[in-house]
């Protein structure tokens, strides 16, 4: 019995000691496709998904406006060779994220794009291109306003959530999305790695062989 509780212990501590694994980071690159306007894209990286769709306001800073969904002919996400951006179909409207910025027709918007992915994340890093020194970008996480007018390129963070907007509202912003770099909240808690695995199977078979042994003893004692 002494044996038996000593390699159950045993094995408690080497499993315990072992390794884990956590998923690697997942980079979404956008540049390079150029595939041009769409309603909306659908993207899969190391078995993570999400969709892509482009959005407008016409006073995002100050909450007056509704959000509503930029679709139509030729209007939506734009896919550019440099990254994603939006385009809303209006005349003088560039084919990246940007603010209002007074254009001659009147009608000019803010602009970005909602990220929604198949399954909870947490966002790492965000890269942009067409950045400049009087860009910044807004952040919605889930529905809820984490900050506004930040100004870092590349973005470091660790945010949680499943829907990520990324929006421009100032008259000097005008951007791309060149990438996003996360890791799968679900993939990322801790597994055992093989070796742990192993482990436990040889000192299954060693319990199980100990207990075989004695109990041959006691019969051939009898």
């Amino acid at each position: 019995m002494k044996t038996m509780k000593s390699l159950t212990l045993g094995l408690l501590l080497l499993i315990g000691m072992a390794n884990m694994s956590t998923a690697a980071s997942i980079i979404y690159d956008f540049t390079g496709a150029n595939t041009g306007t769409h309603e909306s894209l659908n993207l899969t990286v190391d078995g993570v998904s999400v969709n892509v769709t482009a959005w407008a306001n016409l006073s995002a800073e100050d909450g007056s406006s509704p959000w509503f969904q930029v679709t139509g002919q030729n209007a939506g996400v734009y896919d550019g060779s440099t990254g994603l951006g939006v385009y809303t179909g209006t005349r003088n409207d560039r084919y990246s994220i940007d603010g209002q910025n007074g254009s001659p027709d009147g009608i000019d918007f803010d602009e970005g794009l909602l990220f929604t992915f198949s399954a909870p994340i947490n966002l790492e890093a965000i890269e942009f291109e067409q950045w400049g020194l009087g860009d910044d970008f807004n952040l919605t996480i889930d529905g809820v306003d984490i900050f506004q007018d930040n100004g870092n390129d590349p973005f470091v963070t660790s945010l949680p959530g499943e829907e990520f907007m990324i929006w421009g509202d100032g008259n000097s912003d005008q951007f791309r999305i060149e990438k996003l770099t996360f890791d799968n909240q679900l993939a990322s808690e801790p597994v055992p790695e093989p070796a742990t695995i192993a482990i436990l199977g040889i000192g299954l078979v060693g319990i199980i062989g100990g207990t075989a042994r004695r109990r041959l003893r006691k019969s051939k004692a009898a």
